[in-house]
């Protein structure tokens, strides 16, 4: 079986299946913490009003970034 390191949350929806709960701030990155846990972080957060990703810290990169 196929593992996947992300997932896509569909917050409208009444739920079910599961036990997991997202924590964090409104618009952080959700992972998963282990014992069905996921959380998110104040560090990297989207804003979807002004269509911007926050980094707080430090970002490493292994490879090539493309800006347009």
């Amino acid at each position: 079986m196929a593992e996947f390191g992300w997932a896509y949350i569909e917050c409208s929806g009444s739920g079910g299946g599961g036990n997991a709960s997202a924590q964090g701030p409104t618009g952080s990155l959700q992972f998963h913490t282990g014992s069905q846990g996921i959380s998110g972080s104040a560090s990297l957060i989207y804003l979807t009003a002004s269509n911007t990703l926050n980094l707080t810290g430090t970002l490493n990169v292994s490879g090539t970034i493309n800006a347009n």
